[in-house]
């Protein structure tokens, strides 16, 4: 077993390169809605069952650029004009040489929140940006 690197990876949309990114996370963090079902046996708790399923939304961290396919991504979800914004997006994780060993699908994904980052006058740091992207539900797989 050889362990990944884990700042290694790429995002595309629909099978499109959308860039690499310097972050990302979580990814298919998700929790179970948890409903408590009557047993009628007094002094005891009900009995536990999963119900639904959420999926955390995934933040996206990329150095500032402009005109970026993430931020017309994004403009199609806030001009409201194409309804189908909603995408396929997959995060390659990729080795130390840069091939592709596991995908993680996001499907019915669309960019919730956009950030430019923080201007700084006397920094001589990178500008970063930041993609919240939203999904109905995720897999992942080895490539």
């Amino acid at each position: 077993v050889v362990p990944l690197l884990k700042g290694k990876f790429r995002v595309l949309v629909n099978g499109e390169n959308y860039g690499d990114f310097v972050t990302a996370g979580p990814i298919h963090e998700n929790e179970s809605t948890v409903a408590e079902i009557p047993t009628g046996e007094p002094n005891l708790p009900g009995a536990q069952s999963a119900t639904k399923v959420k999926y955390t939304p995934v933040t996206l961290t990329q150095g500032a650029a402009q005109n970026t396919l993430m931020a017309q991504w994004r403009r199609r979800v806030l001009d409201g004009n194409d309804e189908d914004y909603k995408e396929t997006m997959t995060i390659q994780q990729l080795d130390k040489a840069g091939t592709p060993v596991r995908d993680f699908k996001h499907y019915e994904a669309f960019p919730s929140k956009f950030s430019n980052g923080d201007f700084d006058a006397g920094s001589g740091e990178y500008r970063m940006q930041s993609v919240t992207i939203t999904y109905r539900y995720g897999d992942d797989e080895a490539t």
